[in-house]
Order: structure tokens, then C-alpha cells, then sequence
């Protein structure tokens, strides 16, 4: 059971979730894996992870720590909080 505010560990990321981070990519751009996914029920659920993204024409391979917020019941229901670069 999730406790308002605390951050557990999850094994994967919803699929809407990733359906969301996939429509954000620009073409060309597909992710390569995500790891380290944490959730925090707030209001709606806050997801950090870091995710490994390449750009098919160049092969740079570039990787994030991410967080979203879900919360379905707004339009739009899921916001991109944080991109912080950990290398390229």
C-alpha cells in the first residue's frame, strides 16, 4: 500500500505512462531503457526514473533523470517535472 508522500520503489513504468514519454520523443529518437523507477502518491502519482534515449542518426546515446506527474482526471493529464542531463 502506497502512503501519501512516500517513494517506493517501482519495477516498471504504466504503460500510459510510456505511451505519454514516447509521443514526446521527436522522430528519430526511440528509448532504449528506463531504470531506477521510484512513484510518490501526491496528488495524482509523481514518477522518477532515469531513462536512456538514442537518436537513430547519430547513435548518441543520452540519458535523463526524469519525473512525471500523472494526474488522469486534468487535461493534460500527465506533465513533464523534471529532465535533468546525466550524460551524453
Amino acid at each position: 500500500m502506497n502512503i501519501p508522500g512516500g517513494i517506493f520503489e517501482s519495477v516498471d513504468l504504466p504503460d500510459d505512462i510510456l505511451n505519454f514519454l514516447s509521443s514526446k520523443l521527436k522522430n528519430g529518437y526511440f528509448i532504449l531503457d528506463i531504470k531506477n523507477i521510484k512513484s510518490q502518491v501526491v496528488s495524482g502519482i509523481m514518477y522518477y526514473f532515469d531513462i536512456k534515449i538514442i537518436n537513430n542518426s547519430t547513435n548518441m546515446v543520452q540519458i535523463y533523470k526524469m519525473s512525471i506527474w500523472s494526474h488522469p482526471w486534468t487535461n493534460p493529464k500527465y506533465e513533464i517535472q523534471e529532465i535533468i542531463p546525466i550524460s551524453r
